[in-house]
């Protein structure tokens, strides 16, 4: 081995040397980096979940009034069906009261 390929090798252990010396830093600097990441995670869960309760809830209010509309339609429906009864009614009495009428003259 020449000199010169000694002095690179040492050169070069001494760039490894420098890179493994900064590894610590840069560890904490991640570990701290991925405990923000967990931190903004666990709250955009919550966020996510408290959205999904809220949606929910909405979607029951809407069944409860689509319920309550059906019902008022069901309500409009049988009063509309009395209501054609007793126009029917009325006409066959008027009907009868015409042919009493008729059968006096």
């Amino acid at each position: 081995m020449g000199a010169q390929t000694q002095e690179r090798r040492v050169e070069r252990l001494e760039t490894r040397m420098t890179a493994m010396e900064q590894l610590p830093g840069r560890v904490d600097a991640l570990t701290t980096q991925v405990a923000g990441l967990t931190t903004r995670v666990d709250t955009l869960s919550t966020e996510v979940r408290e959205g999904f309760a809220e949606m929910r809830a909405g979607f029951a209010e809407m069944r409860n009034r689509f319920k309550e509309v059906h019902d008022k339609f069901d309500e409009v429906g049988e009063a509309i069906e009395d209501s054609r009864n007793r126009a029917r009614m009325l006409f066959e009495e008027t009907l009868r009261r015409i042919a009493i009428i008729q059968e006096g003259r």
